[in-house]
């Protein structure tokens, strides 16, 4: 990449300004080599609180709570709704791609705050793989989706629908995309979890463990359920903008609420063993 297509990547992330997404704060381009330097946020990312048990960030017991989940889920939300349609959903907007939505990238902090990394870094990254060579028995590859040709800023912002589906699978089973480990027709996260998210008692055995015998409104986990089917279609037209997805994160989490109020939440039962 040329040295002032560099720079006009660099204002655009520089631009960037929103809550959620984390705050570039200079760069540097010497020596034949570029930094991009960020304000520092946490230490802590999803990845942690999902797979290697670091949730004590928003839930001190180790539990990673629903309510925390559903929380960290909305706020990266809108982080990735602002990259797409702006301030105010604006026409003449130029949309944002995250590219390369993970766990992993989003950072949060000791007061269950909520910032998404790696925001405009996408024309930064190689090409990615084709669809037609794409190896699915890979963690990375496995938030790719189905084969298609991300030609479009449409096409792309969809991609970041699809992968932002992938992470929600994985608050909600407490599994990686790709786990060589599990049986081969369990291997796969989206295939295997996608035939059962309309089905409750299928959806609330696949929870992760560590909400078995804790709080979980059903109202609340169908709608989320609901919000990973539609991010998750193999057609990028039949997925939801991020807009949408924020709405129906802010209904599941006003759910959840109201289920507190009135004694409806239902607890995952202790007993219920993963299929």
């Amino acid at each position: 990449m040329a040295a002032d297509e560099f720079l006009e990547n660099v204002r655009t992330i520089a631009d960037l300004r929103h809550p959620n997404i984390e705050e570039l704060v200079g760069c540097c381009v010497e020596h034949g080599q570029r930094l991009l330097v960020y304000k520092h946020f946490s230490e802590h990312t999803l990845d942690d609180m999902i797979h290697r048990g670091s949730s004590d960030a928003a839930d001190p017991g180790n539990k990673f709570l629903w309510e925390a989940r559903i929380a960290v889920a909305l706020e990266a939300a809108k982080a990735l709704e602002y990259l797409h349609d702006g301030d105010d959903g604006r026409e003449g907007h130029v949309a944002v791609v995250h590219g390369h939505f993970r766990p992993e990238h989003v950072l949060v902090d000791g007061e269950a705050r909520v910032r998404v990394s790696g925001c405009g870094l996408a024309p930064f990254a190689p090409p990615s793989v084709s669809g037609a060579t794409t190896d699915w028995h890979d963690d990375a590859l496995s938030y790719l989706g189905p084969p298609e040709e991300a030609t479009t800023t449409e096409a792309a912002t969809g991609r970041d629908v699809y992968c932002f589906g992938v992470v929600m699978l994985q608050l909600l089973t407490g599994r990686r995309p790709y786990d060589n480990a599990r049986p081969r027709g369990e291997r796969l996260l989206v295939p295997w979890a996608g035939a059962r998210l309309h089905d409750l008692s299928a959806l609330r055995r696949m929870a992760d463990p560590r909400l078995r015998g804790t709080p979980v409104p059903v109202r609340s986990l169908s709608r989320f359920a609901d919000i990973i089917s539609r991010c998750v279609q193999r057609e990028p037209e039949f997925r939801p903008a991020m807009a949408e997805v924020v709405q129906d994160l802010m209904g599941a989490t006003e759910e959840a609420r109201m289920a507190d109020d009135c004694g409806e939440l239902s607890p995952v039962p202790a007993e219920y063993e993963l299929v």
